[in-house]
């Protein structure tokens, strides 16, 4: 996540591939929750504290290079639901990424509405709200 959002703060410009990173160093101490040891629970470590990660490099960036960092992202809301549907009589789960906040502005840029939080750097879709109630019992009211 650090190489990521630090890569996302320069454009496509240099090329994004290993020879770009390594002028970064990463440093962590073992044992926390940036650099778990076996057996911590790291599951939710994507959507969590690859947040928090991401924001930490772009303020970073933003106090070496305000014009290139950008503001922060709203945080990851899966809704999760089970149980069991009426129609099929059959157990069913499922996470709901329709709750998207917005992502922060960047110098000169005003940010955008509706999009998925750090983690996928904006890029995953929000099912189609009618096929989602085709497959789930649920209805989606706005």
């Amino acid at each position: 996540m650090t190489c990521c959002c630090f890569l996302a703060t320069l454009g496509p410009v240099p090329r994004h591939n290993e020879g770009a990173m390594r002028p970064i160093k990463v440093v962590t101490r073992e044992g926390t929750v940036a650099h778990c040891v076996f057996p911590a629970a790291c599951v939710m470590v994507g959507p969590t504290m690859g947040e928090v990660i991401g924001h930490a490099v772009w303020r970073a960036v933003a106090e070496a290079s305000p014009e290139t960092s950008t503001a922060g992202w709203s945080r990851f809301v899966g809704i999760s639901s089970e149980g069991i549907n009426p129609r099929t009589g059959r157990l069913v789960a499922t996470i709901d990424f329709f709750s998207k906040g917005g992502i922060g502005a960047t110098y000169g840029y005003d940010g955008w509405d509706h999009c998925t939080p750090v983690t996928p750097l904006g890029d995953c879709q929000a099912p189609d709200p009618e096929l989602h109630e085709i497959n789930y019992p649920f209805t989606i009211l706005k």
